[in-house]
């Protein structure tokens, strides 16, 4: 009879003849853990030859490892060490490295003890299930799912789950957006407690529109903070299913600062594909090799490719040529962990070039970066949009000539180039002349056109190679680089040709218009830019005063000009401060009784240093510099407080009339003003006359809207140097006025020119006929005075009556003195 032992190993080799071709392995040891059988298959397992070896020996055709297929097992964790000490074996999981050909499996070991009929230990089995094809499928899982949560987690979108009103599942944008500290802050509580009032009624309405399977574009909305404030997100939401229940995901960006922020999104397979499908912009996977592995459809709007036609192609053949370095550089980057954020350019599929911002995120699964998660905006527009701000930096916008930043980034390059290769360069400084009469008799509409044609004019004169530009107003720079003096005179006497023919403007009649022309030269005049415009300016003031429609070369006598008119715009700013400007009164009397009716307030100052400065000198500068407004509401107050100062005095029938310019009455509020000068004053507004000048008729709507309150309040018009403009009869009866006033040229003219005579009793006879007192200005001689007296003109002022006087002088020879 066979002891026990081996009855037990009898029926293991019964089990051995079943079990030797079984694609499982099957390993039987006795007691003392010497290995007493194992299979054809346990073998293959292990790399073993089919002669049994000693257990010492099978470290040199395998290695036990722990599940991670990287640590050894230690003995007490040894399947057939832990039966033998009576612990179980119940789905043990181990891995196995074959030294013969390195590869690595992984298996599922149960097993259990063999004991005698005295319950004692014999021997153990195990039984080993290959496991491999699982536990790859597991790992490549875990790639995907922690891919695709870096993709939400590091989002720069707002990404929010809601159902039903209720907030399910916020990401870390979406918390820093709205001010929390952490998710649980949010996550629970009813989505409309972070929509703002304003946009709480769209929102319930788009909530209802995506509940009914409508696709919603991107708009902005308010969101509250959790400090109160407000945010504009642009956002928009889709269906989605969360933790096994139909929810709505909201995905947007803070766009309050417009602050460029670009979308990175990892979508995970199974809970955000919708986001990705969805995403405006271009988002796709790169394998490490720079291969599409995804691409969303917006992929196929941004480079004309469709996803399936990208899937498995190299990024490479889209980038132009001249980003391809620079590009591989990046993606290294963020292979190496740093996420990148940079510009580049594709040819999109029908040829054209595609400008992108591109994002690159790293997807990094157990400390390694596997992939590349990609985000790209098309910033084709908004590049061109950039080129047009750039354009608009750098050229007149009227004339689309370089402008003065442009100029004078051209000067210093002209004059580096110069300076290097010692050549000569000038500089052309044109004003326009009568160009602000002909802009405001006729129309700032017609003074735009008409600079659009000088442009093109100017642009004709010169070479290619040199430059027009546009400093503002009427005024032009030409740069002329590598030229000689005899050049600059052909090219100066050419620009005066050019303008020698009217010129042709669509809405208006023929214009003629010319140029003053300064001129300096390099080295001669100035080696500095500032200098070089400096002295051609002053130049050209020159040729105005030698007439105008002329060019003159810079003298070191002419900085005098420009110091001078430096120095007057300086002092007039502080001219009413300094107590330097004073008003003179010149008397208005009827031509036929002679009896006072009333003065014009005339404008002097006499400054500190530079002394009298006559008012032609001044006006225009005033004009330009846009003091006028100031220097005009300190005459008008000063005027009406001296009339009040007369009135209370007991001349009770004096008018003072006030000349107001264009600027001012251009000013909608202007009525107001005078309303409060005159409540300031205390002065009856019959007693001021505003004074006009022709100016205004050319476009004259906005002007009547101010005159008519003003004329509403009882104050008198008058409309001032009549027939000198561009007067237009159908205007002027519907004009609010109460006075004409014709200008002085046609009074100088009434003794020797009986045309002057006829233009004057015309102008006279139109007054009458419109129901207007005439003012006759610049009466100078006794000739003249009997004239208009017999052409029956109401009212006459000029040297012959009185020359304007200080307020004082005023008072004892007019009005004390009559």
């Amino acid at each position: 009879m066979k002891n026990e032992i081996e009855e037990s190993i009898d029926n293991v080799s019964l089990l051995e003849l079943s079990l030797e071709h079984t694609r499982t392995a099957i390993i039987i040891a006795n007691k003392n853990g010497e290995l007493t059988y194992i299979n054809n298959y346990a073998k293959e397992m292990y790399g073993l030859p089919d002669e049994v070896l000693p257990s010492e020996d099978w470290s040199n055709y395998f290695t036990l490892l722990y599940p991670d297929g990287k640590t050894p097992i230690e003995l007490v964790d040894l399947p057939l060490y832990r039966l033998l000490n009576g612990e179980e074996v119940r789905d043990y999981e181990l891995s196995v490295r074959t030294k013969s050909d390195g590869k690595l499996n992984y298996y599922l070991l149960n097993g259990n003890q063999m004991k005698d009929k005295n319950n004692q230990i014999v021997g153990s089995f195990l039984i080993a299930v290959n496991v491999t094809a699982q536990k790859v499928l597991e790992q490549e899982l875990k790639v995907t799912v922690e891919s695709y949560h870096q993709l939400i987690e590091n989002s720069p979108e707002l990404i929010l789950i809601h159902k039903d009103g209720i907030v399910l599942f916020v990401n870390p944008e979406a918390v820093n957006i709205m001010g929390a500290k952490h998710s649980n802050e949010i996550i629970g509580r009813f989505l409309l407690d972070f929509v703002h009032s304003d946009s709480k009624e769209g929102t319930l309405d788009r909530i209802k529109k995506v509940k009914n399977k409508q696709k919603l574009e991107y708009i902005e909305q308010k969101i509250t903070r959790f400090d109160g404030e407000a945010r504009v997100v642009e956002a928009s939401a889709i269906n989605v299913v969360y933790q096994g229940q139909e929810a709505i995901m909201s995905v947007g960006k803070d766009v309050t600062e417009r602050n460029g922020v670009r979308e990175q999104l990892e979508k995970s397979k199974q809970q955000y594909q919708s986001l990705f499908e969805f995403h405006p912009d271009a988002v796709f996977m790169f394998d490490l090799e720079g291969n599409f592995v995804s691409a969303n459809p917006a992929c196929e709007k941004v480079s004309g490719y469709k996803p399936v036609e990208l899937i498995m192609t190299s990024f490479v053949p889209l980038l132009i040529p001249e980003d391809l370095d620079r590009v591989l550089t990046h993606m290294q980057q963020t292979i190496e962990g740093a996420p990148q954020y940079y510009e580049c350019s594709i040819f999109h599929e029908q040829g054209h070039l595609i400008d992108l911002s591109l994002t690159s995120i790293p997807i990094v699964v157990d400390g390694k970066t596997v992939g590349i998660y990609g985000i790209a905006k098309d910033m084709t527009e908004q590049k061109k949009m950039q080129e047009k701000i750039n354009h608009m930096a750098y050229y007149d916008s009227l004339t689309n000539l370089p402008n003065r930043r442009l100029l004078n980034e051209r000067l210093e390059e002209v004059l580096t180039e110069s300076e290097k290769n010692n050549q000569s360069f000038a500089v052309l400084f044109i004003d326009l002349d009568r160009f602000k009469f002909i802009n405001d008799t006729m129309g700032h509409a017609i003074g735009d056109q008409l600079l659009k044609v000088v442009a093109k004019r100017l642009q004709l004169s010169i070479p290619d190679k040199d430059m027009v530009s546009r400093l503002g107003g009427d005024e032009f720079i030409i740069l002329l680089t590598n030229v000689k003096k005899e050049e600059v005179d052909s090219i100066a006497h050419r620009i005066i040709e050019q303008f020698s023919l009217p010129l042709d403007l669509d809405s208006a009649e023929e214009i003629l218009i010319s140029p003053s022309i300064g001129i300096s030269l390099y080295p001669d005049n100035a080696n500095d830019v500032d200098a070089m415009v400096k002295y051609a300016d002053a130049a050209m003031y020159m040729a105005k005063a030698k007439g105008k429609n002329n060019f003159q070369y810079y003298t070191s006598e002419m900085s005098q000009i420009i110091h001078r008119k430096v120095a007057i715009e300086k002092n007039l700013r502080k001219a009413i401060q300094n107590h330097e400007l004073e008003i003179h009164y010149q008397p208005i009397i009827n031509l036929e009784s002679e009896n006072l009716i009333g003065a014009e307030a005339l404008l002097r100052w006499t400054n500190q240093e530079m002394g009298v400065i006559s008012p032609a000198e001044f006006i225009p500068i005033a004009e330009e510099t846009g003091l006028i407004q100031e220097i005009g509401e300190w005459v008008l107050r000063e005027a009406c407080r001296q009339n009040k100062d007369w009135i209370d005095q007991g001349y009770d029938s004096l008018q003072i009339m006030v000349n107001i310019s264009i600027r001012q009455l251009q000013n909608v509020n202007f009525h107001h003003l005078v309303d409060q000068i005159l409540d300031e004053v205390g002065l009856d507004s019959k007693h001021l006359v505003l004074e006009i000048t022709e100016s205004i008729l050319h476009d004259p709507h906005d002007s009547i809207v101010v005159l008519n309150r003003l004329r509403d309040k009882g104050i008198k018009i008058a409309l001032d140097d009549f027939g000198t403009g561009y007067s237009s009869l159908s205007y002027l009866k519907h004009l609010p006025i109460d006075r004409l006033k014709i200008d002085r040229s046609f009074i100088q003219d009434l003794e020797t020119n009986s045309n002057a005579v006829s233009m004057v009793k015309s102008i006279i006879d139109i007054g009458r006929n419109l129901n207007l007192k005439i003012i006759a200005e610049g009466i100078e001689t006794e000739e003249q005075f009997e004239v208009l007296k017999e052409l029956q003109c109401t009212n006459g002022q000029g040297y012959y009556i009185s020359k304007p006087l200080s307020s004082k002088a005023f008072e004892k020879t007019i009005l004390k003195g009559s």
